[in-house]
């Protein structure tokens, strides 16, 4: 890491190594950028590159993000990015905000919402963000991000419901079966 007045200069990396199925190396580069005592600003690049034993897939990606601070308990974030290239389950495209509220010292949320490219569906969804932290003494945060978790509890009620009430229509076509009467 590398500071200096107005921002920093961060860069991580790592190996994955799964035996037996292959590896995954990933390093990213972010740089944080004081704009005022209340604004952020902050751009990343990083690349992930997959080794496995019948596949071989390489992502570029960037992202951004620009935050305000209403006050000490209030903050406000937008973001973005983009990543190219071939990796199973990497996103696309995608961008939201958030809203982080301090409750007490030690406890917090971040809420907000989530837009990201499915290349596997062929379209845009959207996904709740709920994260609800810890702080610890020296300023560190630790949170669990359980919107999506919410989002799909509440996908699967509504989809049984639309089954139960019979509105439900199935897009699979199913095969033809001759009709045999038995006497």
């Amino acid at each position: 890491m590398f500071t200096h007045r107005y921002g920093m200069l961060m860069g991580a990396g790592n190996q994955k190594s799964l035996p037996g199925i292959g590896r995954s190396n990933d390093v990213s580069l972010t740089y944080v950028h004081f704009l005022s005592p209340r604004w952020t600003f902050s751009v990343g690049i990083d690349v992930n590159k997959m080794h496995m034993s019948y596949f071989t897939g390489q992502s570029f990606g960037t992202s951004g993000t620009l935050s305000y601070q209403a006050n000490d308990r209030l903050t406000f974030n937008v973001f973005g990015g983009y990543h190219s290239g071939y990796v199973p389950g990497g996103q696309n495209y995608h961008f939201g905000g958030t809203i982080g509220m301090e409750v007490s010292e030690r406890f917090g949320m971040e809420m907000g919402v989530q837009r990201h490219y499915n290349p596997l569906r062929g379209g845009w969804e959207t996904i709740p963000i709920a994260v609800p932290y810890f702080k610890f003494n020296n300023g560190a945060k630790f949170g669990l991000d359980v919107g999506g978790l919410l989002y799909e509890i509440f996908r699967d009620n509504s989809f049984k419901r639309e089954i139960r009430n019979g509105n439900f229509s199935n897009p699979t076509i199913a095969p033809y079966r001759p009709r045999i009467e038995i006497r």
